[in-house]
């Protein structure tokens, strides 16, 4: 237990401070030092690594960092290159506009709000049952959803929080091709991508009532509070005489990408290139100009890939904290525990714990959902826990407390809006935090009770 403790120090500690607005990337510094120092470990040594030459060994830190490198870079860079030419060029307020005036405008007062936040939040469940990650719907939606906020008056702070609601929804839907989801959950257990699907369905269906119901509560109090849209993050005072793209060619390049990485598969950094250079080709006359042709080319490219590093960094050292952190002997402790709770106790429980507080501790839901898989599989001719009902079960588990403080994509999503943690981080728990748990709740409950649906 004590081992345990001392592992929950350094999260809570990190949590904490980039709640009250310390640089990210310092944070999760400071939290690895915290954790060589209460685990007795080299901190030089855990940073720089021991040795020299081809004995060489590399810290800890600097291995999860590596690997963040080696797994997201390009998707960083990509995704914000791709994001910055929608912005740039202005095809995500033509997009904006046109969605507002087709379903938004027919409403008034009120009512115009809540189908505006609506609207937006089923554009990014439609694009994570597209395949399109977290990470990439932050940059490619985020500019058409900072648009229908603004010209429908609803206060910045709650846009993270309705765009991770669609995109968590994905996430736990059966059939969704998303990889830290449905796709490794049939690597690991042998299923298909629609494993309980009807209690899946159920969960899904808990959460969308529970987002939709939070959402008109949170537009009713900031309008009865008096809170409006305020630029800031990647949008731009709007122009009533601007000239926006045409709605088709605005929307081609998001076509682009969704039909190479849904449909046919591409790797989503080459679908985002190809649908970046598809953008710079098709809304060409909203980037160049007579007098310069080229260099407006090179701006924007420099400015999508700076505001890609930028956003990148704490991520990988947020990775590199992970890495650090499984190292430790309260990790150990923490997996030993949750074997012997499956043994001894609800194994459908105990596996949601499991997922749940993997994903937590390793920092993102694609190693939460490997570690938890790990612990249990050995398991399977012990406890009676039918892959397919760990499959749907754990796609909501990682879900859960992936989305604390310190996710990447919590950090990259409030970073592009402009906000502090402390600003929009609670709606992100509310949507992505408490409401999954309660879906997860369905799904075990209906596991439980009727087992021939876990199938």
């Amino acid at each position: 237990m004590v081992n345990l403790l001392l592992l929950l120090i350094p999260l809570a500690f990190v949590i904490y401070v980039v709640y009250k607005g310390l640089n990210p990337t310092f944070s999760m510094i400071l939290a690895a030092i915290l954790v060589c120092l209460v685990e007795r470990m080299n901190v030089l040594e855990c940073f720089l690594g021991s040795g020299v030459g081809p004995m060489a060994q590399p810290g800890l830190m600097l291995v999860g960092v590596n690997t963040a490198v080696t797994m997201f870079l390009l998707k960083f860079l990509a995704a914000n290159l791709f994001g910055q030419i929608i912005v740039h060029t202005g095809a995500a307020r033509s997009i904006s506009r046109t969605l507002t005036k087709a379903v938004v405008d027919r409403a008034s007062g009120f009512t115009k709000k809540l189908l505006a936040a609506y609207v937006f939040m089923v554009i990014a469940i439609i694009f994570g049952f597209g395949g399109l990650d977290a990470f990439v719907c932050i940059f490619t939606l985020m500019p058409i959803g900072m648009e229908l906020f603004r010209q429908n008056d609803i206060p910045r702070r709650l846009l993270p929080a309705v765009l991770f609601a669609g995109v968590t929804t994905a996430v736990c839907c059966p059939g969704t091709p998303l990889t830290n989801g449905n796709i490794l959950a049939s690597m690991f257990f042998g299923t298909s991508t629609t494993a309980a699907f009807i209690p899946g369905i159920v969960g899904v269906i808990v959460v969308l009532v529970c987002d939709c119901l939070y959402i008109r509560s949170a537009l009713k109090k900031a309008e009865k509070n008096d809170e409006h849209f305020t630029p800031g993050g990647n949008i731009r005072p709007a122009d009533p005489d601007e000239k926006l793209p045409n709605f088709v060619l605005s929307i081609l390049p998001l076509l682009v990408v969704a039909v190479l990485n849904m449909i046919l598969g591409i790797d989503v950094v080459l679908a985002l290139t190809a649908g970046a250079v598809v953008a710079a080709v098709s809304l060409c006359n909203f980037i160049a100009t007579p007098e310069h042709k080229i260099q407006p080319y090179a701006d924007v490219i420099g400015q999508g890939i700076t505001a890609g590093g930028m956003i990148f960094i704490p991520m990988a050292f947020q990775q590199g904290l992970a890495t650090v952190i499984q190292a430790i002997d309260g990790f150990a402790y923490l997996s030993n525990a949750l074997t012997q709770l499956a043994l001894n106790t609800s194994p459908y429980l105990s596996y949601a714990l499991s997922a749940t507080f993997s994903g937590f501790l390793a920092g993102n839901a694609v190693t939460g959902i490997q570690l938890s898989s790990g612990i249990f599989m050995p398991l399977m001719g012990q406890i009676a826990i039918s892959p397919a009902a760990m499959h749907r079960i754990g796609c909501f588990a990682i879900s859960i407390l992936d989305t604390i403080p310190i996710n990447a994509a919590v950090i990259s999503g409030l970073a592009t809006c402009g906000l502090t943690h402390k600003e929009g981080y609670m709606p992100i728990f509310r949507t992505t935090v408490l409401y999954i748990f309660f879906g997860m709740l369905a799904v075990i409950l209906m596991c439980v009770l009727f087992p021939g649906l876990a199938v």
